[in-house]
């Protein structure tokens, strides 16, 4: 007969605890302001599309925070959230940041993979990726320090718009203001 191995859990090869999920997280945003109806002036505001800013989703979450804690005390708090629709995305590139923070602390990009082959091993990740606040329509390709190598640092995706990320961001948008 035939004997059956035990089966072994393959590895992911990442470094976050198994507690964090290794499913795509999902970019989510904070809407402020008394109107929030689409009638008042948008202002959008986002963090981390470089994976290794790790600060600033705080920076974004503290400001919403203090918006919503100053309003009733404060007067100039309260006509900036009365005047205006504000949109504060904590972070754009929630995958490359969760991979930059346990994994590869100079993560720059998300964690779609263009590389060829010889660059699709899990080990290297870090050249996997599209650096987003390159991706989007503004100017696509048409400015320096954007690169059209699948592998390089800078690289700016296959179009404008090409990732998920700045998919979401755009769509978010759209359907807060569709008539923009």
């Amino acid at each position: 007969g035939v004997t059956v191995a035990d089966s072994e859990q393959l590895s992911d090869f990442l470094d976050a605890p198994e507690s964090v999920s290794r499913e795509p997280f999902t970019v989510r945003a904070i809407r402020i302001g008394k109107d929030r109806d689409g009638s008042q002036t948008g202002v959008l505001a986002y963090s981390q599309e470089h994976a290794r800013e790790w600060v600033t989703p705080l920076v974004a979450v503290e400001t919403a925070e203090r918006l919503l804690r100053n309003y009733q005390n404060d007067a100039a708090t309260r006509q900036v959230v009365d005047d205006l629709d504000i949109f504060i995305i904590p972070s754009v590139n929630p995958d490359g940041g969760h991979y930059s923070f346990y994994d590869a602390n100079f993560q720059r990009k998300n964690m779609t993979n263009y590389c060829t082959a010889k660059n699709s091993d899990p080990n290297r990740r870090n050249a996997w990726g599209v650096d987003l606040n390159r991706n989007f329509s503004f100017y696509w390709g048409q400015w320096g320090g954007s690169s059209s190598d699948p592998c390089d640092e800078t690289y700016r995706g296959s179009a404008a718009g090409s990732e998920p990320e700045t998919q979401a961001v755009q769509a978010y948008m759209a359907s807060v203001f569709p008539d923009q």
